[in-house]
């Protein structure tokens, strides 16, 4: 089991009943501006090799499995303090467990941005790029982007981050990471995955308020400098 954050921002006149309704219910993202769905991630890891031969189709493929509300979590407690001060009210952070099995890779921030548009500048950047990647993800990140570096078409670049996201081992890897990542919309974080919004109750551990900022990371990779930028 892991141990994954959520940082929410509560409203100052109904939190006592939204931490509550949390720990009671196990549903995450009922204050969520987000209101996304995930296909089962194992019905798509289960179909990855198949799904890889046509890239152009991924999206659409996936999309057609029984899908299910997501929620959003860090694999460290400052990451998800960065989102929950972000919004509006009292910043809070929830605490839960869940299978590695059961999550996938969020890369709406980083991840997918970097597959499409890392040589749009040009590529003689493609080894800083795919050293950056490593030390992210892992090595089982490369075989993805490798792919979709010779893919032109973008919605194939897309289909082939879909499934790395699904890839265990990058999943794992990422959870691990503690270097910090300056991606889109200036958020700064370590880790991000996408969860079920609804979970048991009792993998809920703890929802605790932010007390401070988070301290300024020792090392970061920056979305446009070191990724997109020869």
């Amino acid at each position: 089991m892991l141990v994954l954050y959520r940082g929410i921002a509560l409203e100052p006149q109904t939190e006592d009943g939204d931490r509550a309704a949390i720990c009671q219910t196990g549903y995450l993202a009922a204050k969520s501006f987000w209101k996304n769905t995930m296909a089962k991630p194992s019905a798509v890891r289960s179909r990855s090799s198949e799904l890889a031969q046509a890239p152009g189709e991924v999206r659409d493929q996936i999309q057609c499995l029984p899908q299910t509300p997501l929620s959003y979590a860090c694999g460290d407690f400052e990451g998800a303090a960065r989102y929950a001060l972000s919004g509006s009210g009292t910043p809070v952070v929830i605490t839960f467990e869940i299978a590695l099995e059961k999550i996938i890779i969020d890369g709406k921030d980083f991840l997918y941005t970097v597959f499409q548009l890392w040589d749009r500048s040009g590529t003689r950047h493609r080894e800083r790029v795919r050293e950056n990647l490593s030390t992210l993800f892992g090595h089982a990140i490369l075989g993805w982007f490798d792919r979709a570096c010779r893919e032109t078409d973008t919605i194939a670049r897309i289909g082939l981050c879909d499934l790395a996201v699904h890839d265990l081992a990058a999943i794992g890897w990422h959870y691990t990471n503690r270097t910090d990542i300056a991606g889109r919309n200036d958020r700064v974080f370590r880790s991000s995955f996408a969860v079920p919004a609804s979970l048991d109750p009792a993998a809920v551990l703890d929802i605790q308020n932010v007390a401070a900022p988070p301290t300024n990371p020792a090392r970061t990779i920056h979305f446009h400098t070191d990724m997109l930028t020869p």
